[in-house]
């Protein structure tokens, strides 16, 4: 069974079985395998037979981006179907885009140091090496700060010690 051919199938177990994830859960490797392990176990068992836990595990971390945008994929082939409303609708989030990247980089000129120009790209989120900007583009981040090039973005070990710790105190 080519577990490929069963993205769509997959995306909907994950809305039907498991609900809505918290929103900072796809970065959190050690809550998604947790998360993957309780699918597979409610898959029918043919499946479940046919795909180890493992394999099914690795192959949903490899694609959890994929397996977890279903909801904006209905939304994008919803809009496609208005093509006047999804051109209004692109430009609004363009200015609205355009406004917040001007807002931040008035903001940043007051409070980073100028050593050099600042490049107009905000960073939204990270994992590993690679990091995305608010249009949804990844980069490799080659120029990472001290501890991120030593642990990478998003380290599960580390991510594991804070939440530890800060269940224990927090202030």
């Amino acid at each position: 069974m080519l577990l490929e051919d069963q993205i769509p199938r997959i995306q909907k177990l994950i809305s039907e079985k498991l609900g809505g994830l918290p929103k900072n859960a796809l970065q959190n490797d050690m809550v998604m395998r947790t998360t993957f392990m309780r699918l597979h176990r409610m898959l029918p068992r043919f499946i479940r037979i046919a795909v180890g836990e493992a394999t099914f595990v690795e192959f949903c971390m490899a694609n959890r981006d994929r397996l977890l945008s279903f909801k904006g994929a209905v939304q994008e082939r919803m809009q496609e179907t208005d093509p006047e409303s999804q051109t209004q609708d692109k430009t609004q989030t363009d200015l609205e885009m355009e406004e917040q990247m001007k807002e931040l980089q008035e903001l940043s000129l007051k409070v980073y140091l100028p050593t050099y120009p600042p490049k107009p790209l905000v960073l939204e989120r990270s994992r590993g090496a690679v990091i995305w900007d608010l249009q949804g583009k990844d980069y490799i981040d080659f120029g990472a700060g001290i501890a991120v090039s030593s642990l990478g973005h998003q380290d599960p070990e580390l991510l594991l010690a804070i939440s530890e710790q800060a269940s224990k105190l927090w202030h």
